[in-house]
């Protein structure tokens, strides 16, 4: 399915395709974040223009009644989408704080943005993060953004196996190696006529295309040399640690948003 935008419902509102509520069914987008558009728009002095529909002229009875039947057909299924697209009653300050919290997960900011008081911005973010609604339907948008770029639950489970599987001797060799000691050019040699050698460390890094570089958070080069650093390990098999805890403890969660808490 295509991106939907502001933009894009708001012509539709004005072109007469439904009020909110008709249109957050038919574009899968939460009503009290279609109203907050409509708000921010008209502080802009943009205001949605609301379509004007003259009332139909007298209709046979026979007309009337499969108007009235179509009406009732399009009903049960505005129901059965909405059933499945369900969303939550927020008034327009709580639907703004989470329009604005999906974009970078700040509460505070959000708060503000929403129009809380400065005084009050910190505390009143924290509780309606606690709130059951407002975390329903941050959850609602997560997954529909989840489902829309393809990552799961389970495919963010195996990037954190992976990176707590990592082996830095995936992406290079290093030990000592022999090499001979010369002197003005020159190898030098033992009584016996044998080249004299020293031990030197080595690093040696792997081919770019031999490896997985999606582990790599870091390619450096300084006066020391070239140096890699992968992602955090331990913070990986902490995140596992808690999910296999949720697991043991029978805890029902959803665990993409688990994660994305954790990632926080």
């Amino acid at each position: 399915m295509s991106e939907v935008n502001k933009e894009s419902i708001r012509k539709a509102y004005e072109l007469g395709e439904g009020t909110f509520k008709v249109l957050s069914v038919k574009y899968a987008v939460s009503e009290g974040t279609i109203k907050s558009w409509a708000k921010q728009d008209k502080d802009k002095g943009q205001p949605w223009i609301k379509p004007t529909q003259p009332k139909p002229k007298n209709q046979d009875k026979k007309p009337k009644k499969k108007v009235e039947k179509e009406v009732e057909v399009e009903v049960v299924k505005s129901l059965a989408v909405k059933e499945e697209t369900k969303t939550y009653k927020l008034n327009e300050m709580q639907s703004l704080f989470v329009a604005e919290y999906l974009t970078d997960f700040n509460a505070t900011r959000s708060a503000l943005a929403a129009g809380y008081s400065k005084n009050t911005a910190y505390s009143i973010g924290h509780n309606l993060l606690k709130n059951v609604e407002v975390q329903a339907e941050i959850k609602r948008h997560t997954e529909i953004l989840f489902d829309s770029i393809g990552l799961t639950s389970q495919r963010i489970l195996m990037e954190y196996m992976k990176i707590a599987g990592a082996d830095i001797k995936d992406y290079l060799t290093f030990g000592q190696k022999e090499y001979p000691v010369y002197v003005e050019g020159k190898p030098l040699l033992d009584i016996e006529g044998k080249n004299i050698t020293r031990s030197v460390n080595y690093v040696d890094f792997k081919e770019s295309s031999e490896i997985d570089t999606s582990l790599i958070s870091e390619v450096k080069q300084g006066k020391d040399g070239v140096s890699i650093k992968l992602h955090d390990k331990m913070k990986a098999l902490d995140v596992l640690a808690k999910y296999m805890k949720l697991i043991n403890d029978g805890v029902t969660v959803n665990v993409g948003i688990q994660i994305v808490d954790d990632i926080k």
